[in-house]
């Protein structure tokens, strides 16, 4: 797992969209799974940044 404390915010949508993309092409339901859990790290670390970025 990357150190997502260490990254902007930019490069944290940029990776979170790296995942998604790597997600969508991935048919290992494992794999998915802990993909989405980085993506759920990720939203939390932007969100708790900025608690308004998702609205």
């Amino acid at each position: 797992m990357a150190n997502y404390a260490e990254m902007t915010v930019y490069e944290l949508e940029q990776e979170r969209e790296r995942i998604q993309n790597e997600m969508m092409a991935c048919n290992d339901d494992i794999k998915i799974e802990l993909l989405a859990a980085d993506i759920e790290d990720i939203t939390d670390e932007i969100e708790s940044r900025d608690p308004l970025a998702d609205e």
